[in-house]
This record gives C-alpha cells, structure tokens and sequence, in this order.
C-alpha cells in the first residue's frame, strides 16, 4: 500500500532581516587561517547591538559588545571609527573582529593548548574536534575543566550588580599575532588580555559551545550530508524509519510571502528540507514531509505546523489529498489513511519537525524550542485533532473555524439542498442574494454602528424577520462557481432580474432555522444571519428555462465516497431524501469515524495542565462551517470541566488556556466580499507567542479595519455614540440564541 502525504511546514518564525543584512564570504589563507568576511556592517548596525548589551542573537556570529554600564573611557575608545568595534565571536576558537563601517573578520587557526589542562604536552585543536567537543559536552559526556576558569568579580554590572561572571582564560584565548593578522594592528593587545564571556554559571557556557556553534549561513545547513546527520536518531519513535537517504535540500532566496488574512507581506530566504518516513510493519508504507527552515541567524526557537483545507492535510504545492487515497476499492476503506488523515500525521510531522529543529540548530537540552500550530478549516480541525490528544505537543495554537463535527458538518452542506427539494422551490441565485444583502441592510445598525458590517448576528436573529424582504426587486450579472478545497461550489448562473418571493424567503428563513427531523427535534444547527446562502446555490436549466437542484459538492462526495463508499466524486440525486435522512447520514458518519474524525472531545484537562494556550478564530457570516459550531464546542469544554462553577467563574477559567473570538462579518477563514469593512485578525499567531512566551493573554484581538477590537467570547460588541471601538458586553440574551439543545441523538452532541 503506498500511501504518501506533503506536509508543507513553515519551521520557525524567523527574523525579517537576518544578521543585519551582512554578506559572508570565505578565504583559505596561505597559512591556513580562514578568514570569514561580513560586508556592509554599518555603524548604526554597530550601535544598535551595543546598546543590547550584546545580545548573543543579535548577529549571525553571535557577537558580543560593550554594554552600556561598561565605563565611559572604555565605550568612547569602542566608538572610534579608525579602531576595531571589538565584538567577538566565542563559536569554536573564531575570533570576530569589526571594522567599523568596513568589515568584519573572523579567524580561526588550530589552538594548542595542555593536554591535561595542568600542564605537560600539547595537542592540536581542530575545529572538527571544537564541534565534536560541543556535543559531547552538551550531552553530559565532558565536563569542562574549573581549572582553566577564575570568577570575575562581584561588583561588575553589565549585567546586575549582582551577578557573577566566569572569565575563560586559556581554551579559546588567542596570541596578539593572530590579532594582528586579522585586523592589520589595530586593536592591538586589547583583545588578547581582555577576552570575556559573560557566563553566570556553567549551563552558560555550555549554551555557547553548542547553541551557539550553529553555523552562520543558509548554505551551511541547507545540504543533504547536514540533513541526515540532523535527523532524528534511529529509534526515536517507536514505529517509525526515517530514511535517511531520500533527504533533499533546495535554497530559496527572495521568496515573496503576499499580505493574506492571515499574515503581513514579507519576503524570506529558507531552505526546504523534504524526506520520507515509514511505519514499520506495512507494505509500501511512505510518508512524505517537507520543512521550510531559515539560516541559524534567523531561528528564534521557534516552531510551526501549520494545517490544510477541503481533503489535504496541508495546503503546500506537494498536497496529496485523502480522498485520493481513502479507499483501496469500491467498499473497502483504507483505514490507515483515515487515521494518518484524522491525527497521526501532523502528529508524525511535530514529533519530528521538533527533534529535526533542535539537531539543526544545535540547541541544548535546557533550552526551550516553543512549539505552534496554526491552521484554518480542515487546518483548524487538524489543529484540535493534536491539543485533544497531544496535551504536550504544541506550546500554542491559532485555530480557525475548524471542521470538527465532521458527522453533521459534512452532511450539513446537503441540508439547503434537501430543504429546497422539500418546499418544492429553487431559488434563482440572484433572489437568495438580494435576502442576504437586505439582512445585512437591517441589521446592521443593531450594533450601534453603521458600517456595512453584521458585527451583532444574535441581534439579527431577535429583530429581524426574512419575511420583510418579500417584493423586493434584485439584479445580478452572470456568474462562475467557486472552488473550495479543490472542489467545485455552485454552478454557473445567467444574468437575472426579478423580486423576492414568498417561496423564496420561506427557503432562507427555513435554512436559517437549523434542521430539525420529522418529530421537530433539533439535528444540527445553521449559519448566523447575514452569511451566503452558498450551500443553497441552484443551476439553471437552459433547456426548461427555469432552476432547479444543485447538489453541494461537498456534501455530496462526503456521501458518495465516505459513508456509501464508492470511489466518487458526486451525488447524482438527492431522491427519497427527507430530513430524517440526513440525521441518519449525520449518526452514521459520526459512529463511523467517531475515533478519528469527529474531533470534539470536551475534556481538556491535559492541555490546560500542559501549559498551551489556544486563541480560535470564526468569522461570524461564515457561509461553510457555521459560526455556532465553534460556539458550541467552546460551551461544552466549558461544562464539562467546569461543571461545578457559575458561567461567569467558568469562562474565567477558560480564560486561562482557551479563548474564543467571533470575526464580526467575517467568511469562512477570512474576509467576506460582501461585507468588506469586517476585516480578519491578522497577527494572531504574534499574539498567541505573546501569550506563551511573555504572558500577554489577549483581552481583545485587533484588526486594520472599521471594526479595529474583536470582543472574546461571551462578550458582544456593542458601539456607543461616536466610539470607534466598540464596549465588549455580556447580554444573555444574545448569548441565548447561540445555545443548542441536540435534543434528536441519544448521546451528547459536543
């Protein structure tokens, strides 16, 4: 069985600038020195490190500099444009000289050094045995000789008045000639007597011989021989072979990163690192997977998975998506896809891209290496498919209106189509889009601002009545359809003019409502208020000249193909269908793949005790995954775990680990034509790492558009007199129209 999967990954958020902007080059002297140049080091590049106190990632050759308590005299002889900047480099026994405004030089020779480190011969120190010295002795297999070590003093503050500095003597101390070969004379004996480390205790040193011995450019770890002595060790994961001979590196510089919902514009240099994997134990078994990885200089300790859409575990240029896969023949499930396509995979990929980071980079065991995820739809079930069972897995996630009722979520996508075949009318396009643009009409004032924006959707629900748009006139140009998850959504329709009809806002009323099975029991919920009505798009019928069916692609081959399994793309009718058939369709898929797809386990006691911090995104007019659905999980992991408590103690609770953001007029995973002004929030994933990492929990998530604060759940937005932000209120009565008793299954419906 050969099954193969492209995870596209972006590894670390890297810096926009790597080391300043500097160009490195390399020159094999006569006498063996390698002299390293960095051009196009400026003085204010200079000045800015310095007044970081030197920040041992600041540059790629990790420099150091005078901090600003270092005394006067001292800076001022620093700042001298004819003398050396003396930063310095302590990776190996690299010496890094600058030249200010000019260049920089780094020089390394073989150190000889005592053998016993108390005296007798020598030996020869090659930068070979620098590395191998680093590992081992991060590892725990060396430990570094006190002998060659004295403390600094007490009283020396470059760092707090308090702290204590080690003074490295003789390991990488290097003579006055060797200065001065580098750097024509200029710093003279300074360097030689004054070299320093600021290390507070010996984890430091150990840090800079390992983290810190990352080599400086793209092309030193972009290549294959790198790679595979990176790769995780044979063994790491029980289950898994890595082979390592179908590693591949390839170098992109200038990639052109466009400004989407969902990040800023930016341009990158990264090296794409893509090998295969296998499960032991199954025949033709391979895993494809692909890592986006910038220069050490870039790397901020830092790491992404990032999600697909429609049928791809991923949305990068190598996608395979499952549906290719799922079945082996008509009526025979390949349920090792259906697991790696419900889980395992992205949870393959962290497991390794984790390891893979650390090795790449050389960082040590004490230092953290944060862990996100981030993904959208399909992307956004992924998502919850780890925190739900991988408590540990990811420091933290953005999630956007994730697919994670894939039983009703699916079948969902037939209910317009079935409700249209019940009431025994087809719309013309162009009527369900005049309703939707009249709703957004009425209602958008409810939140105190007119602004073309439905930001108060439980307001829409409570004041405004379908049946008011009847009589209407509409006009609409001809049309294509979209593609979504490479699947096709509505048909192609004529230009048409006409007015609302009884039958026709009886259909979006009916729709809006949610499905209810034959007893009137409540089967699944429906889209807010002010959203397209896309599930419910019809064809024309040249031949007829009227409308008529069509079946919603994506429900139709979530049928088709995972419940009747037949290798299909279509429902061709829609015949006998009632209501009652789709709740039976929506139990079904739900019983089926209850262990692998549904992914809406309330119990989130392990990730709020891991640490991880989730932030879950939902465009309020999403017109594929209703709104409510994220709504609706958020309410029952909140009464599942806090059962005992009152709402408002529970919600402060949640608040902790776990906060959810309704997008006012926003679509699904992004922004909505049809309501421009409401835009998507577009540095989530910045304000998840603040979160994590400087415990910044977002109140609020902000925006470039008219609506610039989206309230967190359970607060609404509410605009009072010319405010331009609005006051994030608690109204229970609008909370009341997101909750969903799912009075027609026999079991809890999270």
């Amino acid at each position: 069985m050969k099954f193969a999967l492209s995870h596209a990954l972006l590894l670390v958020l890297a810096a926009a600038d790597c080391a300043l902007g500097l160009t490195r080059t390399e020159k094999v002297l006569s006498d063996g020195v390698v002299e390293v140049t960095y051009a196009n080091f400026t003085a204010a590049d200079m000045e800015r490190v310095g007044r970081r106190g030197g920040s041992p990632r600041d540059l790629a050759a990790r420099t150091y500099g005078p901090p600003a308590s270092y005394p006067e005299s001292t800076r001022t002889e620093f700042k001298d444009a004819r003398t050396c900047w003396n930063y310095w480099w302590y990776s190996a026994s690299c010496v890094l000289q600058c030249k200010l405004g000019q260049h920089c030089i780094a020089c390394l020779k073989p150190l000889s050094v005592p053998a016993t480190y108390t005296g007798g011969g020598s030996i020869a120190i090659t930068h070979g045995d620098l590395q191998k010295f680093a590992k081992d002795f991060a590892k725990g297999e060396y430990e570094f000789p006190v002998s060659v070590m004295t403390e600094g003093p007490a009283t020396m503050d470059w760092y707090g008045p308090s702290d204590r500095r080690f003074w490295l003597k003789q390991w990488f101390a290097v003579t006055e000639a060797s200065v001065r070969s580098c750097t024509g004379g200029k710093c003279g004996d300074w360097m030689a007597i004054k070299s320093w480390m600021p290390c507070s205790n010996k984890d430091c040193f150990k840090y800079t011989l390992n983290d810190g011995y990352a080599q400086s450019t793209l092309q030193d770890i972009c290549n294959v021989k790198y790679v595979q002595a990176a790769l995780p060790a044979d063994n790491s994961f029980p289950g898994i072979t890595i082979n390592s001979s179908s590693v591949s590196t390839a170098i992109t510089y200038n990639a052109s990163i466009a400004e989407s919902d969902w990040n800023r514009a930016a341009t990158i240099n990264y090296c794409n690192v893509t090998f295969a994997y296998s499960h032991n134990g199954i025949a033709d078994d391979v895993v494809h997977v692909s890592y986006w990885v910038p220069a050490p200089c870039a790397f901020r300790n830092r790491y992404l998975s990032t999600g697909g859409g429609g049928f791809a575990v991923n949305s990068g240029p190598r996608r395979v998506p499952w549906n290719s896969v799922f079945l082996l023949a008509n009526g025979t499930i390949n349920w090792q896809s259906v697991y790696m396509f419900g889980y395992q995979a992205h949870h393959e990929l962290a497991l390794i891209g984790k390891q893979l980071a650390a090795n790449l980079y050389n960082v040590s065991a004490n230092k953290t290496v944060y862990s996100y995820y981030m993904g959208c739809s399909e992307g956004g079930r992924e998502g919850w498919s780890q925190l739900q069972r991988f408590a540990d897995q990811f420091d933290g996630a953005v999630i956007g209106a994730p697919a994670i009722r894939y039983g009703q979520q699916q079948v969902n996508h037939l209910t317009s189509n079935v409700i249209e075949q019940t009431l025994g009318y087809y719309p013309p396009t162009c009527e369900l889009a005049a309703i939707v643009n009249l709703t957004i009409a009425a209602c958008d004032g409810l939140d105190g601002q007119t602004d073309g924006v439905v930001a108060r959707s439980d307001l829409c629900k409570l004041n405004f009545n379908v049946s008011s748009t009847v009589g209407k006139a509409y006009s609409c140009a001809a049309t294509t359809p979209r593609v979504m998850g490479g699947i096709s959504i509505g048909a192609s329709s004529p230009a048409q003019n006409g007015t609302i009809t009884a039958k026709g806002a009886e259909v979006a009323a009916t729709i809006l409502e949610g499905l209810y099975d034959s007893d009137g029991k409540f089967v699944y919920l429906s889209y807010q208020p002010g959203a397209s009505f896309s599930d419910a798009a019809t064809t024309f019928d040249n031949a007829t000249g009227s409308w008529k069916l069509y079946i919603n692609g994506l429900g139709g081959e979530w049928v088709a193909r995972y419940l009747e399994l037949r290798n299909t793309s279509s429902l061709t009718s829609l015949s006998n269908y009632t209501y009652d058939t789709l709740r039976d369709l929506m139990i079904e898929g739900q019983t089926r793949y209850g262990d692998s797809l549904q992914t809406t386990q309330p119990d989130l006691r392990g990730l709020r005790s891991a640490g991880a911090k989730v932030i879950l995104v939902h465009g309020e007019q999403d017109d594929s995954i209703p709104a409510g659905s994220s709504v609706h999980y958020y309410e029952s992991v909140r009464s599942v775990m806090y059962a005992n408590m009152t709402y408002n103690a529970s919600v402060a609770a949640m608040d902790d680990f776990y906060r959810l953001f309704l997008v006012p007029g926003g679509a699904h995973c992004g922004t909505n034509p049809l309501q421009p002004n409401g835009q998507w929030p577009q540095t989530t994933l910045e304000t998840v790492i603040e979160w994590v990492e400087s415990k910044a929990a977002p109140e609020t998530l902000d925006t470039k558009g008219t609506i610039n604060s989206i309230c967190r759940w359970p607060l609404r937005p509410l605009w009072s007199g010319n405010a331009t932000t609005p006051d994030c209120v608690y109204d229970q009565a609008s909370i009341d129209t997101w909750m969903y008793d799912f009075d027609a299954y026999s079991t809890p419906l999270y």
